[in-house]
C-alpha cells in the first residue's frame, strides 16, 4: 500500500502563474465535470455575492454535457466569471491547481459546482477574518439532496479560535466534527497560505490528502457556527458509500499519508489517532468493496485491504494513548472487520472509542 501511495502522490510543476496580486480581491476557484444540473445554480450564489470584489475562476475538466457552455454565457454577461478548460480528463486537484496558478486574489476559496453558498457568505467570512486577525476561517453548512431535503448533523454552535493542531485532532478523532475541517469549499483563505502548498493531480479525495498539512501549520484558525455553505449529498455523489468505486481506495492512501506526515513531525498523538481512523475506516472498505464492487480487482482490493488492516493492528500495539474499551474494539475488529465494517456504515457509531 506505501508503493501504491508513492505512486500516487507526485507534485507537479505548475503550467501558469499570476502576474500581480489584487488587494481585496476574492479569488474563487470551481472545478467542474459534467455538472451541467447544478452550475448555474453555483455560480448564481457567487456573482450575488453582499461581497462583490471577485473573479470567478471556473476549470471545466473536459465535460461531456453542456456544463462549458453555460459557464460561457453567464460569462458573456458577467466579466468577473473566467472560464479554463483542460484538454482532457484529468483529476479534480489538476483543475485546482491550475486555478491557484492564475488566482489574482488577496484571497482563495475553493467552491464545489454542485453546491452552492449562502449570499452573504463572503461578507461575513471577511468580516470574521478582519475581527480576529487570522488566516483561514472555516464555517458551518447544510447537506441537502436533490429533492431540496435539508439536514444539520454539525453538533457546532459557537465561534472560536484554535490551533490548526486542534483542528486536525478533529479531524482523526470526532466524526461528527470531522468534516467542517476537511473540506476546503467551507474555507476562506488568505492567499499566502496556499504560497507552499498545490494539491496531488492523480488522485481521488485531494481535499484529504492536502488540508491537515494547511491547517497544522496554523497557530490561529477561526471556526464560526454560521450555516452559509450548502453541500449537496445524493446517492450518485462521488462521496456516497453506495457509489463505491476503486478510486475510493484514495482514502486509504490520504490516511496512510498523514500518518506518515505526523511521524516525521515527531506527534506521536496523532500518528496514534489516525491509526486509529485509518484501523476504522479500512474495515469499511472492505465492506464496500465485497458488496458493491464486482470488477476483476475487486479480489485484490479485498486483499490489500485485508493486510493493511493486519498492518495498522501491528502498528497500533505500539501505541499508548487509548483506554480498554478502544482496546476491546481494536481486538473485536482483528477478527471480524467485516461485521465492524458494515455496522458503521449502517449505524452511527462513535469513532471516539
Amino acid at each position: 500500500m506505501s508503493e501504491y501511495l508513492q505512486s500516487l502522490n507526485s507534485d507537479t510543476e505548475p503550467t501558469e502563474k499570476c502576474s500581480e496580486v489584487v488587494p481585496g480581491l476574492v479569488s474563487i476557484i470551481i472545478p467542474v465535470f459534467n455538472t451541467e444540473k447544478y452550475i448555474e445554480k453555483c455560480i448564481n450564489s457567487l456573482i450575488n455575492q453582499t461581497y462583490s470584489n471577485i473573479e470567478i475562476i471556473v476549470i471545466d475538466n473536459h465535460s461531456v454535457d453542456s456544463s462549458g457552455r453555460r459557464v460561457k454565457e453567464i460569462a458573456k454577461k458577467d466579466h468577473r466569471v473566467r472560464l479554463l478548460e483542460n484538454k482532457k480528463t484529468m483529476g479534480v486537484g489538476y483543475s485546482r491547481n491550475r486555478g491557484l496558478d492564475c488566482a489574482r486574489g488577496e484571497y482563495i476559496w475553493f467552491v464545489d459546482s454542485d453546491d452552492y453558498a449562502e449570499l452573504d457568505f463572503l461578507e461575513k467570512m471577511m468580516a470574521y477574518m478582519e475581527e480576529y486577525q487570522v488566516d483561514i476561517v472555516q464555517c458551518c453548512y447544510r447537506e441537502f439532496d436533490n429533492f431540496a431535503c435539508y439536514r444539520d448533523y454539525l453538533p457546532y454552535n459557537q465561534n472560536k479560535v484554535y490551533s490548526g493542531r486542534e483542528l486536525v485532532i478533529y479531524m482523526s478523532q470526532f466524526v461528527g466534527l470531522c468534516g467542517p475541517n476537511v473540506m476546503l469549499w467551507n474555507k476562506l483563505y488568505k492567499r499566502k497560505v496556499w504560497d507552499n502548498y498545490r494539491f496531488y493531480e492523480n488522485v481521488a479525495y485531494e481535499d484529504m490528502h492536502l488540508t491537515y498539512k494547511v491547517l497544522y501549520e496554523q497557530e490561529r484558525v477561526l471556526w464560526v457556527s454560521d450555516r452559509l455553505m450548502n453541500w449537496r449529498k445524493t446517492i450518485t455523489s462521488n462521496t456516497a458509500k453506495t457509489n463505491y468505486k476503486p478510486s475510493a481506495m484514495h482514502e486509504l492512501t490520504a490516511y496512510i499519508d498523514r500518518i506518515n506526515y505526523f511521524k516525521e513531525h515527531e506527534d506521536e498523538e496523532l500518528v496514534a489517532l489516525t491509526l486509529k481512523r485509518l484501523y476504522y475506516t479500512a474495515t469499511q472498505h472492505y465492506y464496500l468493496n465485497r458488496k458493491y464492487c464486482g470488477d476483476k480487482g475487486k479480489v485484490l482490493r479485498e486483499q490489500s485491504i485485508k493486510f493493511l488492516i493486519r498492518k495498522t493492528w501491528e502498528e497500533l500495539k505500539n501505541t499508548h494513548i487509548f483506554g480498554t474499551r478502544t482496546w476491546i474494539r481494536f481486538a473485536w475488529i482483528r477478527l471480524f472487520p467485516m461485521e465492524f465494517g458494515r455496522r458503521s456504515i449502517k449505524h452511527r457509531v462513535d469513532f471516539r472509542i
